[in-house]
């Protein structure tokens, strides 16, 4: 079956979070993560058939979710779980707020590296407990974890690392060796690891596969909760639906019986669209792949030839992070909106000095918002 993701699918008055943000104004948004593609023809007809039904009550998972989640992780990623391991939940969000309350709250203290999706600044917050803050080490042509400074922040009532991987925004995907010295650190300091995996299926450099830290050894597995979500890699965030896979029994009781005085219910749509993601999708998600690589590329060409403008090789996302401080705009968002552009400010993400851009689109619409970052640039006196 062929796909195509050229065709620009309008998003007015469709209450776009993404598009509406900038309602009745001439600016392309490349901001939010959020695809500009219709979701896959599957899923498509899976939401036509449950809203044919007409009664749309509490529902309970379908079993064979479970099923095909263990057999993506299989096959995908090379870990066996098992689907008594697996907690459903609403969304990701909810879950690192969920692991924040029940493995931290306000006697405790959270490790998180910057810069990093905002929600992880908040969860701590929202738990009452404090924030240990490290920053990733930028070298030549990569980010990396440093573990020296690591090793400073930390304070002896830390009790979650909450960890992204790969990483929004800056688009890496850890090696096996760090995530060795990751799952290391957390034993030495008897930590829970939060790790948030919701792009493992964005991988777009060919050379690199994501990892599961969870499933490098029996310890690392022992206090770790993967979240993850067919949201990013199947374009359908707005479905609400992601889950957690707990190996260890005592940790997911904890965080199970938090998240039940927490979160509702997995909506009954996204149930569906979850088993047609990854039933019937697999086709779709394997062209949108090589769809995003072509864009990817588009991307690092246009920075390569703007000596103002820097991005190092990203392994994963459909999340280009850029790093403008050569332009000394002390407000980038505003400036690029007034050339007809959004993106996102990197200080959301404790990054001052880059944007965020969306390259999740039609390639019609990347190529517009390129030129019309380019004409922002053009504009500077500098």
């Amino acid at each position: 079956m062929q796909f195509s993701f050229d065709e620009p699918v309008s998003r007015l008055k469709t209450r776009s979070l993404k598009w509406d943000k900038y309602r009745n104004k001439d600016i392309i948004p490349m901001w939010v993560a959020d695809m500009d593609f219709p979701a896959a023809p599957a899923i498509q007809e899976a939401l036509f058939k449950r809203a044919a039904h007409g009664i749309y009550g509490y529902t309970i998972e379908p079993p064979m979710l479970r099923e095909l989640i263990v057999e993506m992780y299989k096959n995908d990623f090379n870990w066996q779980i098992k689907e008594e391991w697996i907690v459903m939940l609403p969304s990701v969000v909810s879950a690192l707020n969920t692991c924040a309350w029940t493995f931290a709250g306000p006697q405790k203290s959270v490790l998180t590296v910057k810069p990093v999706y905002h929600p992880f600044f908040l969860a701590p917050v929202h738990a009452g407990s404090s924030m240990n803050l490290s920053t990733l080490k930028k070298t030549d042509d990569r980010f990396e974890l440093d573990f020296d400074e690591l090793e400073k922040v930390i304070t002896p009532d830390t009790s979650l690392w909450i960890f992204c991987n790969p990483h929004n925004p800056a688009g890496k995907v850890f090696s096996k060796n760090e995530l060795e010295k990751t799952a290391e650190f957390c034993i030495k300091h008897d930590l829970i690891l939060c790790s948030d995996e919701i792009h493992s299926g964005l991988v777009l450099d060919e050379n690199k596969k994501h990892i599961p830290i969870a499933s490098l050894s029996p310890e690392i597995a022992k206090r770790t909760i993967t979240l993850n979500s067919p949201s990013k890699t199947f374009n359908i965030p707005g479905l609400n639906f992601g889950f957690a896979i707990i190996p260890d029994e005592e940790l997911r009781r904890k965080f199970a019986r938090t998240n039940d005085g927490f979160s509702p219910y997995v909506n009954l749509f996204a149930y569906e669209a979850a088993v047609a993601a990854y039933k019937d999708s697999r086709q779709w998600y394997e062209a949108l792949i090589a769809y995003l690589r072509k864009n990817y590329t588009a991307v690092h060409s246009f920075i390569a030839k703007n000596p103002l403008l820097e991005i190092l090789p990203s392994d994963a996302t459909y999340l280009a992070w850029i790093n403008i401080k050569k332009l000394n705009l002390e407000q980038p968002t505003a400036y690029f909106e007034k050339f007809g552009v959004g993106f996102n400010d990197g200080r959301i993400f404790g990054g001052e000095g880059y944007l965020r851009l969306n390259f999740g689109c039609p390639r019609t619409i990347l190529d517009e918002g390129l030129k019309r970052f380019q004409n922002g640039i053009d504009s500077l006196s500098l």
